[in-house]
């Protein structure tokens, strides 16, 4: 994102589109939609540049453990801005 040009577009289009993709589909508490797999699935479950487009992260991350087999590893890689993705 060192090119403003990139981030301009990244803000204002890309990052806009994938919230409100995001927020139709999205895993809340009331009403929560579970991933389709079943406990203890996978060795390893990832997460890269998406976790911040869901209005509830940690329910995300909670089904991620769900799944994830015992000794098994998570990866998560998300940005961190001053201000919520949702207006």
């Amino acid at each position: 994102m060192n090119n403003r040009l990139v981030a301009a577009v990244y803000e204002r289009v890309w990052r806009p589109v994938w919230t409100a993709a995001m927020g139709a589909n999205r895993l809340s508490a009331s009403g929560r939609r579970r991933l389709p797999f079943d406990d203890g699935t996978f060795d390893a479950v990832c997460c890269y540049a998406a976790l911040y487009l869901v209005p509830e992260p940690m329910t995300v991350v909670d089904e991620m453990i769900r799944v994830l087999s015992p000794g098994g590893r998570i990866a998560v890689m998300t940005g961190y801005g001053r201000e919520h993705p949702n207006p």
